[in-house]
Order: structure tokens, then C-alpha cells, then sequence
């Protein structure tokens, strides 16, 4: 059975009894082995991650495929990548610019974009103009410039970004180096918050920039400040506290 990637809409029917219908709004899928295949033109690449900005618009980013999609009215348009798998267009318009590799997108509460752009080991911003610069990471994997400004740090392998309820403060999940990191959106400043580099199962209470973990993929936070740990080769979901242990 070939598997081809799809985007699902979860609905809520009002019937005699609540009920959960999974409707197809966008991609392409095999319900049934053996069935033909249902495509679409231009179909979804390996979909990986999906967010909402203020006027109800679905972004679509693609893991494989390299291309960045709005969907609207039930109209889907490409507005960025090539499916080239680069590094390009820092500084210009958003549909000049390349990814590689995307896991995750998160949009602002002033609807601004932000993209793992997780094999160039770096964060994409897409402002209101649609400009498209590079916020966190230098594009080379590496560790450094951790308290210092994001844009001049270096990470390995960014999967997960969520933000905070507020809006104004970026968490980073940065799988190979094991860490966990936050950057304040005014500053531009990043540090860890959990994770020492080390591979291990941390001890319950310790301070979580002193723990090791284990395959930290993604990351959401609270409005108390918890912050969740998802660690799926770790088996386990960590959470790290507002005052600093996990």
C-alpha cells in the first residue's frame, strides 16, 4: 500500500448523538488498500506542520517537499520554497526564499510566520510585508552563543518551535544537541532551559539546564510558564517548571 501524505480536518458533526468525522480538505490519500489513489493537482508533499494566523488562513509546510502553502476558502496557494533543498532568500520576498527540511511553523498574534527550517539548522521569520529573514541560527549545525543573540547561535537540527500564550517569547526544541531553548522575541536573545548535551533520563526536581534528555522533539508551553517536554525516543513527556526544575 503506498501511503500519500494528506491534510485532515477533525469536525465535531451535531447529530443525535456528538460524533467525530475526519473529512479530507486538502492532499491526497488511499482510504482502503487497493482502492485507486485519490490525487489532487499538486499534492502535499510530506505535510509536517500547520498553524492559523489571525484572518483564519491555513499554513502548510512541507517536510520533503520543501514548499511553504496557504490555504483559504478552501484554495490552496504555494507562496514560498521550490522543493529545492537550500538556503536562500534572506532579505527578499518571501517566494524567492528555499527551505530544507521544514518540521514546524507558529504564527504571532501579529501574524507573523515562524518556520523550522530544521536540516538548515535555523529559524525563518515571514513578516507582515512578507519579507523573510533568518532569526536564530547561522545555518550551520553546531553549539554556541547560548545568552547571546539568536541569529549569531548555533543549533543542530531545530524540530519542534512553539510559542508562548503572550506572543513574545519563542521555544526552541533543538534535537541533537539535547536542549530546550527560549528566545525573547524583543531581544533576540536565546538561552537553554533544560538539557546539558547529555544523553540520559533526568532525575525528577533537579534544575533542567543540569539534565540530560533524551530525543527532545517537541515542545508547547502554558500560561502558568510549565513548560511540556515531549522525548520520543525517551518514552516519556518531561515537564519543566517556572522556576526552573523538571
Amino acid at each position: 500500500m503506498k501511503l500519500i501524505p494528506c491534510i485532515l480536518l477533525v469536525a465535531i458533526v451535531a447529530t443525535t448523538q456528538a460524533e467525530l468525522k475526519v473529512t479530507l480538505i486538502d492532499g491526497s490519500w488511499n482510504p482502503v488498500e487497493g482502492c485507486a489513489v485519490t490525487t489532487r493537482p499538486n499534492p502535499l508533499h510530506r505535510p509536517f506542520g500547520v498553524d492559523f494566523d489571525s484572518k483564519c488562513r491555513m499554513w502548510i509546510v512541507e517536510l520533503e517537499g520543501g514548499r511553504v502553502h496557504r490555504l483559504a476558502n478552501g484554495v490552496r496557494a504555494h507562496v514560498s520554497g521550490d522543493g529545492s533543498k537550500s538556503y536562500r532568500g534572506d532579505g527578499g520576498p518571501l517566494g524567492q526564499a528555499t527551505f530544507n527540511g521544514m518540521h514546524n511553523i507558529a504564527i504571532g498574534p501579529d501574524d507573523s510566520v515562524y518556520i523550522s527550517d530544521s536540516w538548515n539548522h535555523c529559524i525563518r521569520k515571514i513578516d507582515a510585508n512578507g519579507q523573510i529573514t533568518t532569526i536564530a541560527g547561522t545555518g550551520m549545525p553546531g553549539f554556541s552563543g547560548d545568552g547571546g543573540q539568536a541569529s549569531k547561535a548555533e543549533f543542530n537540527y531545530i524540530m519542534c518551535i512553539t510559542l508562548n500564550p503572550k506572543g513574545d517569547k519563542l521555544h526552541i526544541a533543538d534535537l541533537k544537541n539535547r536542549r530546550i531553548h527560549e528566545m525573547d522575541l524583543n531581544s533576540g536573545i536565546v538561552k537553554t532551559i533544560a538539557g546539558n548535551g547529555n544523553r540520559g533520563i533526568p532525575k525528577n526536581g533537579t534544575m533542567a539546564t543540569e539534565a540530560p534528555l533524551v530525543d527532545p522533539r517537541a515542545v508547547c508551553i502554558d500560561e502558568a510558564g510549565n513548560v511540556y517536554v515531549l522525548k520520543r525516543g525517551g518514552h516519556a513527556q518531561r515537564v519543566i517548571r517556572p522556576d526552573g526544575k523538571i
